[in-house]
């Protein structure tokens, strides 16, 4: 008996989870720099292009997405492919990860081959080695995606998330268009911000609520840099506190 398809499993159909993907990949991205292609999300993931691209095109998942340990296998070897040692300058060896995961060549080789799957320990320690999450072993595709857009899986899978994320979207894009990320995204340090450009900014989100409600989002955008959006959240929470209660007058 095949195990339930994915899709199927969540309810939701795949040409809506291909509209709720495409418009992340439109939306969220570092400021100043372009939208994120299949290939940058695949390798920040390990979901293979092919998977993304199916799931953009509005395909279903394959059915064995759910099973844990091919997972493993997968996003391990993936690693090994993509990954560059900062030691050699050339890929991973099996050897020179399973030194520093403090584990047997033999057992990297058992891992590989899904012989073998690793403890939670063992997991932990390989994604110190690659510098990734146990998270990237463990996730889902649907949940490895989301987690990238800095969203949670909800927003495929649950009309009422979908929303309120297509709400901050939208917000995202109107503060977008009004080049407040980009100012912000030009911002390295307090000492490069203009104390006018901080104010100006400071005004544009007082005066409008829809770019208030992208602080949240923006806090949490990957690439962001991070003196600006904390000085304005800083700067408005302290407007707020002044204000005496009522309102003014």
């Amino acid at each position: 008996m095949h195990p339930m398809n994915p899709n199927a499993r969540r309810g939701v159909p795949p040409p809506l989870i291909a509209q709720r993907l495409n418009r992340l990949f439109e939306v969220i991205f570092p400021a100043g720099q372009r939208p994120w292609s299949n290939t940058d999300v695949s390798y920040s993931t390990g979901v293979p292009e092919p998977v993304i691209a199916r799931l953009r095109q509005g395909l279903p998942l394959e059915e064995h997405d759910g099973d844990q340990h091919p997972r493993f296998v997968a996003r391990l070897t993936f690693l090994f492919a993509t990954r560059t040692s900062p030691t050699t300058g050339r890929g991973y060896t099996n050897s020179e990860v399973a030194r520093a995961a403090g584990i047997t060549g033999a057992y990297i080789g058992y891992l590989l081959s899904g012989k073998r799957g690793p403890t939670l320990a063992v997991t932990e320690a390989l994604a110190q080695v690659f510098g990734v999450s146990v998270a990237f072993f463990t996730d889902d595709t649907l949940t490895a995606l989301a987690r990238r857009f800095g969203v949670t899986v909800d927003y495929f899978t649950d009309d009422a998330t979908a929303e309120a994320v297509g709400r901050d979207l939208e917000a995202l894009e109107h503060a977008r268009a009004d080049n407040l990320v980009q100012v912000m995204g030009r911002t390295s340090s307090i000492g490069a911000v203009k104390g006018s450009d901080l104010d100006s900014m400071v005004e544009r989100l007082r005066a409008d609520s829809k770019l208030q409600r992208i602080l949240g989002r923006l806090l949490q955008m990957p690439g962001r840099k991070v003196t600006a959006v904390d000085v304005m959240t800083e700067q408005l929470n302290s407007d707020n506190d002044a204000q005496p209660e009522g309102g003014t007058d």
